[in-house]
């Protein structure tokens, strides 16, 4: 199938293939903090400047979640596969609490966080061996910003769990033009349509219903770079539309606001995300002939 086709109404359709996708590896790393068992702590944010993806964060104002969640059958080396590969599921996890700072607060208890109301007793639910503990840093969106583990253990001296801007690295190797380019059209309307997506740029399935932002960028300097340079696609753009499209399965690209058209020298780049996917690798990126 090819990857447009012109309706007979006169709009354009650009549908988004497996074929089309780029082609992204990427591993992620992630610190772990020994802490007491059955004893307190505070979780520290304060040095959480920029996300997994290198963009600024304000920790006072941006972080605006702390959740932990606890897999009790999956060890640290297993959850960052699960990570790697978006293979978890809702049954790996068999613990939960959240924590929403108020004000400028860049700073937890452990005994702070909460589920419905009803706050961690460290004591019985901060030990040794019950499982792998994962502390996460999330946007008012939902977007992941980083994320830490801790481990209890008996004995440990005293410590802070620190979130900073090395808590979690995002390694990644890629090639923007591996799959074949999308054509653009003119016409009344330009929809793009990503409801064939099966896999992603590793190769893992996709999640549809997951996607939920859209990207539409131009760019004026060389493939290479922009491969050497791929978390900063958003600030190195000279034409940049970011839409949510969470709920969607296609969208028409003359809604977005400023765009008239692929004008302008340059590549053209779609890229389709998961803001709440804990790998904040996006699931499409397509060129643009």
């Amino acid at each position: 199938m090819l990857p447009f086709f012109l309706a007979c109404t006169g709009s354009v359709e650009i549908i988004l293939q497996d074929e089309n996708n780029f082609d992204f590896q990427s591993n992620i790393i992630a610190d772990s903090i020994v802490i007491p068992a059955e004893e307190d702590a505070l979780v520290d944010w304060s040095g959480l400047t920029a996300d997994i993806l290198s963009a600024t964060v304000d920790p006072a104002t941006e972080v605006d979640e702390l959740s932990i969640v606890r897999f009790a059958n999956l060890t640290q080396e297993e959850v960052i596969d699960g990570i790697n590969n978006e293979t978890l599921k809702q049954s790996d996890l068999t613990g939960f609490v959240a924590y929403s700072p108020e004000g400028n607060e860049t700073s937890a208890m452990l005994s702070e966080f909460s589920i419905s109301g009803t706050s961690v007793d460290v004591e019985e639910e901060i030990q040794e061996g019950i499982g792998t503990f994962l502390i996460s840093g999330t946007k008012e969106d939902g977007e992941y910003i980083s994320f830490v583990f801790f481990e209890p253990t008996n004995g440990a001296e005293p410590s802070t769990v620190m979130l900073t801007d090395e808590s979690a690295l995002l390694e990644f190797d890629l090639d923007l033009d591996a799959g074949s380019p999308l054509t653009p059209l003119t016409g009344e309307q330009t929809v793009v349509t990503w409801s064939q997506l099966t896999t992603n740029g590793a190769g893992n399935p996709v999640v549809l219903s997951n996607i939920d932002r859209l990207m539409l960028a131009r760019y004026t300097m060389d493939l290479s770079e922009l491969e050497q340079r791929f978390l900063e696609l958003e600030d190195l753009a000279d034409e940049l539309y970011i839409v949510d499209v969470a709920g969607l399965g296609s969208y028409d690209l003359m809604e977005l606001e400023g765009f008239s058209g692929f004008e302008g020298e340059g590549t053209w780049l779609v890229a389709m995300r998961c803001s709440s996917c804990v790998n904040p690798s996006p699931q499409f990126v397509g060129l643009f002939e």
